[in-house]
This record gives structure tokens, C-alpha cells and sequence, in this order.
């Protein structure tokens, strides 16, 4: 893994090449001191563990997003806004679920959403997903994941070496159809893929 000495090369790495940016988020998220500090913080203010987890994966996808637009001031350490994306997430988060509950009726009973089932099948299907974009290998997975990670078609066309953002647009669609015939040729992956549990 490469080794960052500090939190310019951070920035330089995620602002730079598809390689150099995810060698500088592979960095990021096996930083186990900053993993825990993130984890800490969500099961100190009412989450679980696993909370702690989501909430830091959502973070490194925040920070990656406002490192490239620009957000970042250079005013603190790169480190302190980072778990600062994960705090104000949080505060985000919980308020969202609180405003949810407070608009349902008492005697509703508790989503199926919820219940350990659903989150096992939801952790499921992402391992699913991700092994299949994986088995489609080389540039199709590079591109899906590069849309995934909400790339504009311009840099998506700047980083696969697309002539323009209309060729790049063609490209993601015609991988996502590829994707989706391949999991259509595999009806129970496609089956559990579906959130119809």
C-alpha cells in the first residue's frame, strides 16, 4: 500500500490519477486510529458498531467528494475534517430518523426493514453486487465504479482516456446493460439482488 507522508500528498492523490486517487482512499480507509475514532464517536452518541462502520465508509465517500470540489480549506488538519464530514453526517443522520419516527403513527409496528433478516440480505446483496462488477473485470468495472462514486461524465471520459463526456455516457450505459444481463443469466443472484424479501 502507498504511504502518504502528509495531508498534501493526500489531496494531490485524490485530486490525481484513478490510480493514484484510489491508493490515496485505500490509504484512508485502512487508517485504523481514524476508523476508531469514527466508530467511537457514532456508538458514543446512541449508534452500534456497525452504524460506526457505515458511518465511516459514507465519510471516506464525503470527503473523497468535497476533496475534489474544492471544500477543503487547508484551515485544519486533513484528519480533523475528516472525522468533522463524519460528526455533521451523523447529526444528519440521526435527524433524518428522528423526523421519520416522529411522522409515524404509534401503533405502526417496527419496519421490516429493520430487523437483523433484512439488514443480513441488504449486506447480501451488496457483497453480490460488488462480486459481480468484479467478475466483469477491466474497463467496465473500473468505469461502474468510477459512476458509482458519483464522477461526473467529464471525468469519467478523462479518466478511462474517452474522447468526451457523450462517449463516456454510452460507455456506463452499455456496462450497465452488460451487468444486467449478467446477473439476468444468474436468476438467484438476480433473486436476492431484488428487494422484494
Amino acid at each position: 500500500m502507498a504511504l502518504f507522508i502528509n495531508d498534501q500528498e493526500i489531496v494531490l492523490g485524490i485530486k490525481g490519477t484513478v490510480a493514484a486517487r484510489d491508493a490515496a482512499l485505500r490509504f484512508l480507509f485502512h487508517d485504523k486510529s481514524l476508523r476508531s475514532s469514527v466508530v467511537n464517536y457514532a456508538t458514543a452518541n446512541g449508534g452500534t458498531p456497525d452504524d460506526g462502520k457505515d458511518l465511516f465508509q459514507d465519510a471516506v465517500v464525503l470527503f473523497d467528494r468535497n476533496i475534489r470540489a474544492d471544500k477543503f480549506n487547508g484551515q485544519s488538519a486533513l484528519r480533523t475534517y475528516f472525522i468533522s464530514i463524519a460528526k455533521w453526517h451523523w447529526v444528519n443522520m440521526r435527524r433524518k430518523k428522528d423526523n421519520q419516527f416522529e411522522a409515524l403513527p404509534e401503533h405502526r409496528e417496527q419496519s421490516s426493514h429493520e430487523t437483523p433478516e433484512t439488514m443480513f440480505l441488504e449486506q447480501e446483496r451488496k457483497s453480490l453486487l460488488e462480486k459481480a462488477l468484479e467478475a466483469m473485470g477491466g474497463r467496465c468495472m473500473n468505469l461502474l465504479n468510477l459512476y458509482k462514486l458519483s464522477y461526473s461524465m467529464d471525468e469519467i471520459a478523462q479518466n478511462i482516456g474517452l474522447s468526451s463526456p457523450e462517449m463516456a455516457k454510452k460507455e456506463v450505459y452499455r456496462c450497465r446493460e452488460r451487468l444486467r444481463n449478467q446477473l439476468s443469466s444468474q436468476s438467484e443472484i438476480l433473486t436476492m439482488l431484488r428487494n422484494d424479501r
